[in-house]
């Protein structure tokens, strides 16, 4: 993954691509099982150094104002170098 987001942001440079990006990715964690289940992928993306932020219901819906709060949320997972 790392060595795709570079090989992308050269590309991006070179061509001066136009395509629309946003910083980030957040994925949503539906249920309390998915928080827990997703621990140990987050120890290891950490112990890869790849920056994870784990988000609670309220940081999801601040972050990104037009998630459906009658939806149920546990949480999510913030990767804010992935796009």
């Amino acid at each position: 993954a790392q060595y795709s987001r570079e090989r992308l942001r050269v590309l991006d440079e070179r061509l001066q691509l136009d395509f629309e990006r946003s910083q980030g990715l957040l994925l949503l964690l539906r249920e309390e099982r998915d928080v827990a289940a997703a621990q140990p992928r987050l120890a290891l993306l950490r112990e890869l150094g790849i920056s994870v932020r784990e988000l609670d219901a309220a940081a999801c819906h601040a972050t990104e104002p037009g998630l459906n709060r009658e939806q149920p949320l546990a949480g999510g997972i913030q990767l804010p170098q992935d796009g």
